[in-house]
C-alpha cells in the first residue's frame, strides 16, 4: 500500500520581506539567500522543512511562512 505525505513548502513573501537578512545568517543549511535586497530560497532541496522551521520563525516581519 503506497502512503501519501504532504511535503511542507515555504513561501517568502516578497512584499513584506524587508531584506534584512536575518532568516540568511540563521539558517543551518543556507538555503536562504538575499537577492535585490529581498530574501529567496535558493537551494529548496536542501532545506530542513518541518524539522527546521528557524527562518519562519525568527522574520521579525513574518515574510516567512508554510503551506
Amino acid at each position: 500500500m503506497e502512503e501519501n505525505t504532504l511535503e511542507t513548502r515555504w513561501v517568502i513573501d516578497p512584499i513584506k520581506c524587508t531584506g534584512c537578512g536575518d532568516c540568511v545568517f540563521i539558517c543551518p543549511v543556507r538555503t536562504i539567500k538575499l537577492v535585490k535586497k529581498i530574501a529567496v530560497l535558493a537551494d529548496p532541496a536542501g532545506c530542513c522543512r518541518e524539522s527546521c522551521r528557524i527562518c519562519e520563525y525568527h522574520c521579525p516581519e513574518g515574510a516567512i511562512r508554510a503551506f
